[in-house]
Formats: structure tokens, sequence, C-alpha cells
């Protein structure tokens, strides 16, 4: 079972990885490809950038719905890797800027299937591990990024003819990308394993407890119905407590009972039980009702109505709530935000500092390190400090980012004292506050969903995501001239979510705590 584990855990971070990997690759060459290969125009770099993920809008929902329904998270991503395998291969051999376009939108049909992956997180962790988790899976995403430039390096060196391809700076990060999925491929079909639910696995857990405990309370009334003396039953019991005691310092045993109290169960093991240890021949229907809370009972026990208008209706009133609304909205204006910025960092970078791509491979890395490392805090503040709070400080980091944007950079020329440190440092801030905008939405919007339309619930939202990753760059490419317009929008947005954070706070507590710790 450790094995299992360990090898889905290493197939799933090596698909982030090189995500974050194939981002960092294509991104700072896209433009001069179209541009210089193929004579494209700015807004068809961003149409470029913009077909990649209205591939996720349009298939994002699909692959959620296949995991609500068959959990096969493995078929899944076998299915959606072709598409990127596929992409990335015509974006070495594309012949002309209309085929960068196609491979661009291949390549997001099989990206598409990023919320079946982050369900099956959702799946497997409980709601105290899930920040951790997903902030885990973006950490290897992010530290694509900054291997990404480090190959970048390498492959702008590259000058061959393979048969009727073309092997240069532009082509090599396709061919390097066909070959890196290829291997996730393959890593997918041998080695990734579909884990048990983490009720499932508490309730093994508790039934193995049971078991033993009925063992050694059979091994009790043996002894005292021997007939033994005395000193040999006080031994037996006395093997007994220290069998107990061992169980309740185990691994198993100590995973199952954080389980349990984080959760709001009481304990499976206690100084009581150990006294009595009848307490733990109750029935199955008693290990059923532990495993949990009444939220999350009410919840699983909600009967999904038939025919297709009234299930409709039925999943539309399950997502249209507050909390989560505010949580697709709240994601929709950060990847709008986001993808402006990096549909515009590779023109301002050539624009205000002279900035060739070798110079935008190595900002690329800064940005990676960076964001490394904010994720490495943000694994250790979320041990302390709730999703909300993660989620408002993140917002108020990234508007103050944009604020010098605004002030700073969008005014300025090649000329402007001290330009470069500006644009650095607006980036820094604007890069480091990313993951606890992503993060604590991503965590906090998992645990508010119910678990029946997880898979689905993610997809809406990647959905969302999506069309503001249409949106972005599309509004990036057509105000690249007027860097006020491009930059202040955003901020005037960005500016109406933190006071829309402010007014839904109280509704953002995590439904399994009953105080925050602030």
């Amino acid at each position: 079972m450790l094995t299992k584990k360990v090898l889905t855990n290493v197939c799933l971070k090596s698909l982030f990885l090189f995500d974050g990997i194939e981002y960092a690759v294509i991104l700072p060459t896209l433009w001069d490809y179209l541009r210089l290969e193929f004579g494209a125009s700015k807004w068809f770099y961003g149409l470029s950038l913009s077909a990649f993920s209205m591939a996720t809008l349009l298939t994002g929902p699909l692959y959620g719905l296949a995991f609500d329904h068959t959990h096969q998270t493995k078929l899944i991503i076998l299915v959606a890797n072709v598409f990127v395998i596929g992409g990335n291969f015509m974006y070495f051999a594309a012949q002309s800027k209309y085929m960068i376009l196609a491979s661009r939108f291949c390549v997001g049909i099989g990206a598409g299937a990023e919320p079946a992956i982050f369900g099956e997180i959702a799946r497997t962790t409980t709601q105290k591990e899930r920040t951790a988790a997903f902030s885990i899976a973006n950490a290897f995403q992010q530290f694509g990024l900054i291997l990404g430039p480090a190959l970048n390096l390498f492959l702008r060196k590259l000058d061959y003819k393979i048969g009727p391809f073309t092997l240069n700076k532009y082509t090599s990060p396709g061919a390097l990308m066909t070959v890196c999925w290829i291997v996730i491929e393959i890593m997918f079909l041998f080695f990734f394993f579909k884990l048990p639910t983490v009720t499932d696995y508490v309730k093994s857990q508790y039934e193995q407890h049971v078991e033993r405990s009925q063992q050694q309370q059979q091994q009790l009334r043996d002894s005292e119905n021997s007939g033994n003396a005395n000193n040999g039953t006080d031994e037996v019991k006395k093997q007994l407590v220290t069998s107990v005691e061992g169980q309740s310092c185990g691994d198993e045993a100590s995973l199952v009972a954080s389980s349990l109290a984080e959760q709001e169960r009481t304990p499976l093991l206690t100084n009581d039980s150990m006294k009595d240890m009848s307490r733990y021949s109750s029935s199955q229907s008693t290990a059923q009702s532990i495993q949990k809370s009444p939220e999350e009972a009410k919840k699983d026990s909600v009967p999904v109505p038939k025919g297709f208008l009234h299930k409709a209706y039925w999943m539309l009133c399950e997502f249209l709530r507050h909390e989560l609304v505010y949580l697709v909205a709240v994601f929709f204006v950060v990847l709008f935000y986001q993808t402006s910025i990096e549909t515009m960092i590779v023109p301002l970078l050539e624009d205000l500092l002279k900035w060739t791509e070798f110079e935008t491979s190595l900002f690329y890395c800064g940005a990676g390190i960076d964001v490394v490392a904010s994720f490495v805090f943000l694994m250790f503040l979320s041990k302390k400090i709730s999703d909300r709070w993660l989620l408002l400080s993140g917002l108020i980091v990234e508007l103050l980012a944009y604020v010098l944007f605004v002030v700073f950079v969008a005014g300025a020329t090649s000329e402007t004292p001290w330009i470069h440190a500006k644009v650095l440092i607006a980036s820094a801030i604007a890069v480091f506050a990313l993951p606890f905008l992503f993060v604590p939405n991503g965590s906090l919007f998992s645990k508010l969903l119910p678990k029946h339309v997880q898979g689905f619930g993610q997809g809406i939202q990647w959905s969302f995501g999506a069309i503001a990753a249409i949106l972005g760059p599309l509004w990036a490419g057509a105000t690249l001239h007027m860097y006020h317009v491009l930059m202040g929008v955003p901020l005037g947005i960005l500016a109406g979510v933190v006071i829309l954070t402010l007014d839904s706070f109280s509704r953002l507590k995590e439904p399994s705590k009953n105080s925050e710790q602030k």
C-alpha cells in the first residue's frame, strides 16, 4: 500500500513538474516564434495564448464529470495526455502560425484534465491536509518554472535539421515537451494506482482495531476461564494494556486518531477504552457513524434526482451558494490578472529593458525561485492560519504590486531612472503573492464543495478560469501600446475583489471547524 502511494505521488508530482517546464520553455519564445518565423502580429500572439484556455474551458467540466462518475483518474490522464503529446509535436513541426494556434488548442484539451487531478487530491486527503497538498502540487509546477529557463539556455543554441523538420531555439521546446509527456504517459500507465479515500482508509483501520480488541477480549476471557492463578491473569492483562498502548502510538493508529479528531469525532483509542475493551465490539452501524461528521453525512445523504432537467437544477442549486460563487469569481479575476501580466511581460521587458530571450529566460528562472519560496512559506503558514486569512493577505499584497506597476512602470520608458529596479521589484511582489491567491482559493473551494460533485465543481471553476485566461491575453494584446489602460483596469477590478472579500469574509469558514485560528 505504501509503495503504491509513493509511486502514485511521484507520478502526480512529475506531471505538475513537467507542466511548469512546458510553461517556462514555450512562453518566453512564443512571441518571437510567431513574429520572426511567421510574421504574426501582437493580437495573434494573444489569440495563441487564449487558444489554450479556450480548450480547457470546453473540456474541464467534461473531465470533471467523468471523474465524479468513474473516479478513474488514471484513464482520464492517459487520454488527456495523448492530446498534450500531439499538440507539442505540432508546435515542433509547425509550418504556419495557424498550426501553432492549433497546437496550443490541442495542448489545452489535455490540460483540461486538471480538475480531475485536483479532485483526486481532494478525494484522498483530509481537510487538514488539503491546503498543504494543493501547495505541494503547485510548488512542483513552479519548480518546473525554475528548470524551464535553464533548459532554454541550452535549447537556444540548437540549430539542426531532422529530416523535414528544423530543430532550433523556437521549435526545440515543442520537441522537448513531446518527449517529456511521453515519459509521463509511460509513468501513469505502469506506476499510477487508485488510492482509497480517507474515509475508506479510516474505516479499514477502525475495523482492524475492532478485530484486534475482540481477539484480546477473547484471550482475556480464556485466561480467566482456565482457572489459572491470579498472576497469570494479571500478566495477560498487562500484555493487553501494553499491546493497546503500542497500537495507540503506531503510525496507523496515529493516523486514524488524527483523522477522527480533525473531523470532531470521538477518538478511537483513549485511556477509558484501555480499561474497558468491550467498547470496541460495537456494531457496523456504529463504525459508519463515526466516520463522518454531521455536515458530511448530510451532504452525502442528499439523493441525486433522476432526469436531466431535475439533475441540472439540483446541481445548479449546489453551486449557487454565496461562498462558492465568491471563490469562483476570485479565481476568475486572479487568472485574468495573471494572464494579462504573462502576455505583457515579454514585450514589456523588450520595450523598457531591451532584453533578449536570454535575459527573459533568466527572468522566468528568478520568478520560479520567487514563487517556490512563496509556496514553502505558504505551507508553513497553512498549519497556523486559515485559508480565508491567507487569501485575504494575498489579495492585499497583489493589490500593492499592481499599484507599483501603475505608478512606476506604466508611464516609464527605457530611459527612466531606476527602471530595471522598478520593474523587477513590482514583478517580484506580484509573483510572490500568487500562491496565496490560488492555493487557499482551491483548497477552500474543495472543502465547501460537496464530495459527490468534486470533479464537476472543480471543472466549473476551471472553466471560469479558462474564460479569464482567454480574456486576459486578448486584453493585454489589444492594449500593449497603452500601459496605463492595460494595468489600470485590472487594478480597479482587484480593488473591487478586496472589498468583496471583506464583505464575504464571515461566510468563508471551513465547514469542519467551529472556530478558526487567526
